[in-house]
């Protein structure tokens, strides 16, 4: 019998099924990477906000996403 692997989810998948699952409103952008030199990339940002817009989520949505959320959190 050969190996059964899943399919590999794409970043649009990921969101999709978090949007999904938990909704946008507990969705958080995070800009740590596992790529050395840590910190924040470019690259990174642009390719989770171009899923974010696959989605199709209003701008609201979207700002939630990547800042309003955790503001919301920091205020407790």
């Amino acid at each position: 019998m050969g190996e059964h692997h899943a399919p590999p989810f794409s970043l649009v998948d990921v969101f999709r099924a978090a949007e999904r699952v938990v909704g946008v409103e507990r969705i958080l952008f995070g800009t740590d990477s596992t790529f050395f030199p840590r910190g924040w990339w470019r690259d990174i940002f642009d390719a989770q906000m171009q899923a974010v817009k696959a989605l199709e989520v209003t701008t609201q949505q979207a700002r939630l996403i990547f800042g309003g959320n955790l503001a919301r959190l920091l205020k407790l």
